[in-house]
């Protein structure tokens, strides 16, 4: 079974909270859930008019998810 790469935070990493880590985490995977759906009705001419707004959300939650983890 393949094993995620492991990588340390560099040296400077300043020191992250991860109970909101985890809650920034939890929060993306319930919103990625929703989204094939979504598409599948958008591709039944039925677009949600959040879709756009859960998308965005998405994209800032994985940019502060990526930073808090790697920077």
């Amino acid at each position: 079974m393949d094993q995620p790469e492991q990588v340390q935070p560099h040296a400077g990493a300043r020191r992250t909270d991860a109970a909101q880590i985890k809650r920034d985490a939890a929060e993306l995977a319930k919103l990625a859930g929703e989204i094939p759906p979504a598409v599948e009705q958008a591709n039944k001419g039925i677009l949600s008019k959040d879709l756009n707004d859960r998308l965005k959300r998405i994209e800032k939650l994985s940019k502060q998810l990526r930073r808090e983890l790697y920077e």
